[in-house]
């Protein structure tokens, strides 16, 4: 499995305050739980300042990723942590949603301060940055999972290119600006695994309600990536598999 945990530390040096903007799906049967680990690691780090959580399209419609991340929320106890909607793909371009304001307002209460983590579509970034024309100047860093530099294949079988392509318009605009963007892309993705010494790790927790809650949505991520790809897994200890494709 990607290791989401080691991509993080590579840009969370330092105590900072961070929008998450997701397309997270954790918790459906067959959809990625990349983004659903990322928040946990987010809520759990002594070095972040979760500033809120906004939605949009990638993994699945915006509506599946809003009632996935709402169930998350509850699941996990959050109630103090704003949690905001952005547009549908069928929208994109006709209205702005709120997520966009609210990350925009974000930005300009905090100016400098703030880096946004974007593992979806880049819309509700670009929304953000034609609400406020100082978006791109007040905020501090912004770091987005998309793009492919070679063709991506797993046992075989060739993995498309999701987050920049879902929204071409808003990727062009976001990445070609002169601001602090880090991108991780698809091929770094499958460089950084989550294998035996994770999972071990979660296993050996097992008796704490957060490690047995993982297991449980890790274990079926596996399962249906057995299926997907013919990975032909008899048991999780010893796999390396991709959590985010």
């Amino acid at each position: 499995m990607l290791n989401i945990y080691i991509l993080l530390r590579r840009w969370i040096q330092l105590s900072q305050k961070v929008l998450f903007d997701c397309d997270n799906t954790m918790g459906f049967q067959g959809r990625d739980i990349d983004d659903g680990l990322t928040f946990v690691y987010l809520l759990g780090s002594s070095r972040v300042d979760l500033l809120g959580v906004t939605t949009t399209f990638g993994n699945s419609s915006l509506d599946q990723v809003w009632r996935a991340t709402n169930q998350l929320f509850k699941e996990l106890g959050v109630s103090n942590i704003p949690l905001v909607k952005g547009v549908g793909k069928e929208e994109k371009h006709k209205v702005f949603g709120e997520a966009a304001y609210f990350m925009a307002e974000t930005v300009r209460q905090y100016p400098g301060e703030v880096t946004i983590l974007a593992t979806g579509s880049l819309t509700n970034v670009y929304h953000a940055s034609l609400i406020d024309e100082d978006f791109y100047r007040n905020v501090k860093q912004i770091v987005v999972i998309g793009g492919i530099l070679e063709p991506l294949f797993l046992n075989g079988k060739e993995l498309k290119e999701l987050n920049f392509s879902i929204d071409p318009t808003a990727a062009y605009h976001v990445l070609r600006l002169k601001t602090d963007i880090h991108v991780i892309t698809g091929n770094l993705c499958l460089q950084s695994l989550f294998g035996q010494e994770q999972i071990n790790a979660l296993i050996n927790f097992q008796n704490t309600w957060i490690s047995t809650y993982l297991l449980k949505h890790i274990v079926k991520w596996i399962d249906h990536l057995d299926m997907e790809f013919d990975l032909c897994m008899v048991s999780i200890v010893g796999t390396q598999l991709p959590l985010f494709i």
